[in-house]
């Protein structure tokens, strides 16, 4: 084996570990691998599954089956419910006339035994790149999918009510960026649009309850702009990201509303220093307001999130890794309804932040 990769992460809902091992070639370099990985979640949520990827000159080919249990318990009765899938993936590149091809293929097997449903989901996509110079061009276009997760499905306590009738989402979405890479500055501006069919959203419902649910069709884009500088060991980057969303569905309540929970901006900034053994890298980010719900009747005004990484070089021994996402645990934010605001938890809220603290260690070690 060439190297082997340990991960373990914890946080206020769920401890995961990971471990890979790489037997020929290194990490994004032609070779092979196989993996093993178990989640486990303080809400009875069980996950494990194998991954095994392989790299041959221009083809890539990744499998990785998993399987997953909740247990559910109430004050009556208690209950099972499981969750299999099958990923596929294969992608290949070349160069025609200096420009980069890379077409690819996703496939997924997906199968809910206790509600008696399985889905086939496809996702072929193409990436072309071209460097000129100090330029970078990329562009992708493609379909994709998400199939509902167990929480959104059976619900975690205290903070998510499950939708059992959930359908996987699919969407269609084209992007193009252009960059500029000097020997100490970098940007990169990328633009993206995305036609999405029964996108699921996290949304309060009218007990003020967190829900999931399915958006008939909905319209999503943006634009993002990067920047990176660089003197002797430090790094600073800034980032700006502008998102815009339109619900097509048929409700007339929601017609034209934002998506719920999907701040219309976001501003990053973070600021790394480095030696030949140790990185240390501090970044913030602000997440602008947001709506609560599908009519967008309630607004969660700006949160954010303090993060810290730490890596240290061991030398025989491998590389440490320390990440600390929302360090400052950020849990009340303002709501508004109407004409008025108070403070909100939102730590009940899936994603800004997303939810509570959370820790995860690696080590990664050339055999």
């Amino acid at each position: 084996a060439r190297y082997l990769l340990v991960a373990n992460e914890w946080g206020s809902d769920h401890a995961r570990l990971a471990i890979f091992v790489s037997f020929d070639g290194q990490e994004y370099t032609p070779g092979s691998g196989f993996g093993v990985v178990a989640n486990a979640l303080k809400t009875d949520d069980r996950l494990f599954g194998v991954s095994y990827r392989s790299q041959l000159e221009a083809w890539r080919f990744t499998v990785q089956p998993q399987f997953e249990t909740i247990e559910m318990t109430g004050r009556l009765s208690s209950t099972n419910e499981s969750k299999w899938w099958l990923p596929l993936s294969v992608g290949w590149s070349t160069f025609i006339l200096d420009w980069s091809l890379s077409p690819g293929l996703v496939y997924h097997h997906v199968e809910y035994p206790g509600a008696s449903r399985r889905y086939d989901l496809v996702s072929p996509r193409v990436v072309v790149k071209r460097q000129f110079r100090d330029w970078n061009f990329a562009s992708t276009l493609g379909s994709y999918f998400r199939h509902p997760t167990m929480a959104e499905l059976y619900g975690q306590p205290q903070v998510l009510v499950g939708n059992s009738a959930l359908k996987p989402e699919r969407s269609a979405k084209a992007e193009v960026s252009l960059g500029q890479k000097f020997s100490r500055l970098n940007w990169t501006l990328t633009h993206y649009h995305s036609l999405a069919e029964d996108i699921i959203v996290n949304t309060q419902n009218a007990q003020n309850i967190m829900t999931s649910m399915n958006v008939g069709r909905s319209w999503i884009w943006g634009t993002v702009a990067e920047v990176t500088a660089r003197s002797g060991g430090w790094e600073a980057g800034a980032s700006v990201s502008q998102l815009s969303t339109v619900n097509l569905s048929e409700i007339p309540s929601q017609i034209g509303k934002s998506l719920p929970l999907r701040p219309s901006v976001e501003l990053k900034s973070r600021l790394a220093w480095h030696t030949d053994r140790l990185r240390l890298e501090v970044s913030h980010t602000l997440y602008g307001p947001m709506a609560l719900d599908a009519a967008n009747r309630q607004e969660l005004s700006m949160t954010h999130s303090l993060d810290l990484m730490t890596a240290y070089r061991l030398g025989v021994w491998g590389d440490l890794g320390l990440e600390i996402t929302n360090l400052l645990d950020t849990v009340l934010a303002t709501r508004v309804v109407g004409d008025y605001r108070f403070d909100a938890p939102t730590s009940g809220l899936l994603g800004y932040p997303a939810p509570g603290r959370r820790i995860g260690i690696s080590w990664r070690i050339e055999l």
